[in-house]
């Protein structure tokens, strides 16, 4: 099964290098340039198809991190970005339950966001799937069935 990358980031250039990265990997990207935008996608995809989110502290819709809790609380691993080079904003980052943070601030950043991804999928923990999936279907309860028949296939 090919595996999915949310990519919430603040702007179509971002978004599209970040994509460029993640199809370099081999994985398909999933973006989003809004928190709004960014949920409805997630909700379009299985979530187990998600190796992780790589998502913008501040966006149109969410300036103080929502859409990072948003990556976190579906179970999807989350790899923080963000412009700003200021220490309060990487301190707030650094507080929640992120993989790691990576502010964008020069080509050497995004070299090391393309290592982190390879590794992620090297690593690709079959519980964190569990977990998403099994969020999924609390929010989603009509496509639990489509979820469980989705598994019982590729089993």
């Amino acid at each position: 099964m090919q595996q999915h990358v949310l990519i919430i980031e603040n702007g179509e250039s971002n978004l599209e290098l970040i994509a460029k990265l993640v199809r370099r990997a081999g994985l398909t990207p999933v973006g989003a340039t809004s928190l709004t935008e960014g949920k409805a996608r997630f909700k379009q995809n299985m979530p187990e198809t998600f190796l992780c989110a790589i998502v913008a502290y501040s966006l149109p819709d969410a300036q103080q991190g929502q859409a990072i809790d948003f990556a976190i609380n579906a179970f999807i691993p989350t790899i923080a970005t963000t412009e700003s080079l200021d220490n309060d904003i990487r301190d707030k980052v650094l507080e929640r339950d992120v993989v790691d943070y990576v502010p964008k601030e020069n080509s050497q950043n995004y070299d090391y966001l393309s290592r982190l991804i390879g590794r992620l999928e090297k690593i690709n923990l079959p519980v964190l799937s569990s977990l998403a999936l099994i969020a999924y279907c609390e929010h989603e309860p009509y496509h639990y069935f489509s979820a469980i028949t989705s598994l019982h296939l590729s089993a």
